[in-house]
């Protein structure tokens, strides 16, 4: 029986062009993508092809792609190419990925990699979201997952008796899982407080919501994607969480959520779709709610901005990371 050889090519390439490269990996039909932030300046991509790719049409077409975005030849630094037996495949594809703690609370790990959290300095105390990658965007890697999920530990949970949370383009369910476990957390806090001052009022009145043994209060949170697919992974993350049947997954689209009046609004999705959705957002939202957007090019920005803001969205944040931007907004009365 011959044993299946994989094929990698590796791409190093400055942060700003990045996207000149992914764009054309998975145009090339790679089977699946890593990255490497190593290096201040530049990312490493690995990329693996069930057949041996053309790496010299590979590399012209990025430097097509970042001469359209008027970055230099030398902002590619190196492709190159090599073979992996079938037997090594996964250990080699694991070996990209690491936990990685983000903001002050979070720590995101793949399954292989939960036992070194606590090893991590300044992991102590913060709430581990586990994902494994998979084909749903969204692994806490990407910058703009990395922002929005700053964004959220800043922003939620709310202070106020309940709390509602739309995810909007779940991907791998990763942020609606972290929103969930902050609230958990936050909760489990209140409770710790009203125990050592008995005659303390609790924050919120519990609801008959479960997770986990632990009663959790006036808490919804609902994640939606037009992709099916989208939507397993991002049931089966929930699952691997703990948090399954505490969120709400469905394939759906934004206008469905009409006059639900969510507190929190969050949409990893690219400029080119969230200004489409500008003046759909507000429907589905309380007035003074949060809207947290990311996946916005440094110069797609103002176009960001502007859209919103004829919705009476006023921007309250903006997270420069690399060429990403992810913005907080409050909606207006």
């Amino acid at each position: 029986m011959n044993m299946k050889i994989w094929h990698a090519v590796e791409v190093e390439i400055a942060r700003v062009g990045e996207t000149a490269a992914t764009t054309q990996l998975w145009a090339m039909n790679t089977t699946g993508l890593e990255v490497s932030e190593d290096a201040a300046d530049f990312v490493t991509l690995r990329a693996y092809f069930d057949a041996e790719p053309d790496v010299e049409k590979l590399r012209q077409n990025i430097l097509n792609n970042l001469k359209l975005i008027d970055l230099p030849e030398f902002a590619l630094r190196r492709v190159e190419a090599s073979t992996i037996a079938d037997q090594d495949w996964m250990s080699e594809w694991k070996k990209g990925w690491e936990p990685l703690l983000i903001g002050q609370r979070l720590v995101i790990a793949p399954s292989w990699k939960l036992d070194q959290v606590p090893q991590l300095t300044d992991a102590a105390g913060r709430i581990i979201i586990q994902i494994d990658p998979g084909m749903a965007f969204g692994t806490g890697t990407h910058e703009t997952t990395r922002g929005c999920l700053e964004l959220l530990e800043h922003y939620w949970p709310l202070e106020t008796e309940s709390a509602s949370l739309l995810d909007v383009g779940t991907g791998t369910g990763i942020l609606a899982i972290a929103a969930l476990k902050l609230f958990l957390a936050s909760t489990k806090s209140d409770e710790e407080n009203t125990k050592k001052k008995p005659d303390a009022s609790p924050l919120r009145e519990p609801s008959c919501d479960f997770v986990d043994g632990i009663i959790f209060e006036n808490c919804r949170i609902t994640a939606f994607d037009v992709d099916p697919e989208a939507i397993e992974v991002a049931r089966e993350n929930a699952e691997i969480n703990g948090v399954a049947d505490a969120i709400e997954i469905e394939v759906n689209k934004l206008s469905s959520y009409a006059g639900q009046e969510f507190d929190v609004v969050l949409a990893n999705l690219t400029a080119d779709v969230i200004i489409p959705l500008a003046a759909d957002f507000p429907a589905a939202m309380k007035p003074q709610g949060i809207l947290i957007v990311s996946g916005i090019l440094l110069e797609q920005g103002d176009d960001v901005k502007s859209a919103l803001s004829a919705q009476h969205f006023n921007l309250l944040e903006e997270k420069p990371d690399g060429e990403w931007a992810s913005m907080a907004f409050r909606l207006g009365v």
